[in-house]
Parts: structure tokens; sequence; C-alpha cells
């Protein structure tokens, strides 16, 4: 099961926004949960968008998770240093139940 409020911010709301070049299409909140599942379970950045994609699949859910390139640009930019340190690292919790109850 996916948070509920997960999908409100997933998106990047461009509405207003008409600025030259491409436009952003995921929100950083999407960008660094998709990085945290990086780090949190040692993957790639391929790796990490077809897991990610592969959730979102299995929970019926019509998100999609940026791709790879989107993540490394993104990520750069963003305050990444606290996923590193592991003394600073806000813990989230992961649980998985295949019981379908």
């Amino acid at each position: 099961m996916i948070a509920e409020d997960l999908s409100d911010d997933w998106y990047e709301d461009n509405t207003g926004n008409k600025n030259r070049g491409g436009q952003r299409r995921y929100s950083d909140k999407a960008i660094l949960m998709c990085l945290q599942i990086r780090y949190l379970f040692g993957l790639k950045l391929r790796q990490s968008q077809g897991f990610i994609n592969w959730i979102f699949m299995l929970s019926g859910s019509r998100l999609t998770c940026p791709d790879y390139t989107t993540l490394s640009k993104r990520g750069k930019r963003l305050n990444l240093e606290f996923l590193l340190d592991r003394s600073k690292c806000f813990i989230v919790w992961a649980i998985s139940d295949n019981s379908n109850i």
C-alpha cells in the first residue's frame, strides 16, 4: 500500500510557470523520495527507477518514477548530504506485507 497523500505532491504544478526550456514534471519531493529508496537499498539509478515503477504497478498507482537522468541531474541540485551521513540520517521505515489481508 502506498500512502494516499504521496500523489498530492508527486508531480510539479506548472500551470502558472511558463519559463523557457523544459518544464519540471516531478517535484523535489518525488526526486528526494526516489533517491532515498536508492540509498536505502543500494541500487543504481536505473535499478531504482525500475524498482519504484514496479512498486507503483503492484499497488495499482498511476504514478511513475522519474527517469534515471532526471534523478541524476535534479539530485545534484538537492541537499542530499544527510543521506550519506548515517549519524544525521532520518530513518524512514518501509514495511512490506504480502499476505493480502
